[in-house]
């Protein structure tokens, strides 16, 4: 008959440090009760993670890595459109257990290929009254930005029930509020749209600031 043993190592005042589950294979640290591969757990204080890397080249870095495949470790299969590759994930406690409050999902975005593997990102929130989050922003393939709609076909993509799409506001004390539009291609072409703070009105000028070469002004 095969016996799985426990094992830990605590500290000088016999407080576990880390424990690993003989059945399971789960490590815990902090914790004699791990639910998962590695459980970190901490009381009256912040659960924290450094990554520390210490180099002269600019390049090095601190770095988190996703891998996903078909198959097994030793036989890998290849992954396809619409996988999911990475998720980070918020939970918080009420009543009887944790309940999801956001996410954010990496995946593949196209069909991949060797040397080839479109992605994109996925912000999640939950909304009040659920633990389910639902996608709010995407970042896809092409570089395109979608928010409330997962096929954006320009750099931003904005989609919503609301009247009110955008919103700006200017909080700088005797400043304006405005949109900077610039044509880049061969001479530089300047145009700004607005709210001019001196008078309250609206300006559409041919410069990088209302009031300046002034072509319409609604007051």
């Amino acid at each position: 008959t095969t016996q799985f043993r426990d094992f830990w190592i605590g500290d000088g005042k016999r407080n576990n440090v880390m424990f690993v589950d003989g059945s399971a294979g789960n490590v815990g640290i902090g914790t004699t009760s791990p639910t998962q591969l590695l459980n970190l757990s901490k009381d009256s204080d912040e659960a924290r993670v450094n990554i520390d890397t210490h180099s002269n080249t600019d390049s090095d870095s601190s770095v988190i890595n996703f891998f996903k495949a078909g198959g097994t470790e030793a036989s890998p299969t290849n992954v396809a459109d619409e996988e999911r590759l990475g998720i980070i994930q918020g939970f918080g406690y009420h009543t009887n257990g944790f309940d999801k409050s956001a996410e954010i999902r990496f995946e593949v975005d196209g069909t991949p290929g060797d040397g080839d593997m479109p992605g994109r990102i996925t912000l999640r929130t939950s909304a009040d009254g659920s633990n389910s989050p639902t996608e709010r922003m995407r970042i896809d393939s092409s570089g395109n930005v979608g928010i409330g709609t997962d096929s954006p076909s320009r750099p931003l993509h904005i989609e919503t029930t609301e009247n009110e799409v955008i919103r700006l506001d200017s909080t700088a004390n005797g400043g304006d509020c405005v949109i900077n539009y610039r044509a880049s291609y061969g001479t530089d072409v300047d145009w700004a749209g607005g709210i001019k703070n001196s008078d309250d009105s609206f300006c559409i000028s041919n410069s990088t600031n209302v009031g300046t070469n002034d072509r319409l002004v609604i007051d």
